[in-house]
């Protein structure tokens, strides 16, 4: 079995870094997890960049919102790549995103 159909809980998220010494910087990603989203506050991303600030700046200053829960990883993922598009994050410097989620799918066919 697929390790993403063993997980319950899939959802998309927004991190938000709100450290008054630097501009506010965003990050959107999806994740499956076993547990609610609402309580899977350990996982926060894996872009290098963001991760390295959160050990550098501390967990205080990074905020994890839940944008929408999926009953599939490909939802989920469907969602992440419309809001990649939407938001042109590989582009934008206030996102740590740095290439737009391709993740099974190519952002060109994604539709609103």
């Amino acid at each position: 079995m697929n390790t993403y159909q063993e997980q319950q809980y899939h959802y998309t998220y927004l991190i938000i870094n709100d450290d008054p010494i630097q501009s506010e910087k965003f990050y959107i990603g999806c994740h499956s997890s076993k547990v609610e989203p609402r309580l899977d506050t350990k996982y926060m991303g894996s872009s290098y960049h963001l991760i390295y600030d959160i050990k550098r700046q501390g967990n205080e200053h990074f905020t994890k919102e839940i944008l929408g829960e999926w009953n599939s990883r490909e939802e989920a993922m469907l969602h992440e790549s419309r809001l990649h598009r939407d938001f042109n994050v590989d582009s934008d410097p206030e996102y740590y995103n740095r290439i737009k989620s391709r993740k099974g799918f190519t952002v060109n066919s994604v539709t609103k």
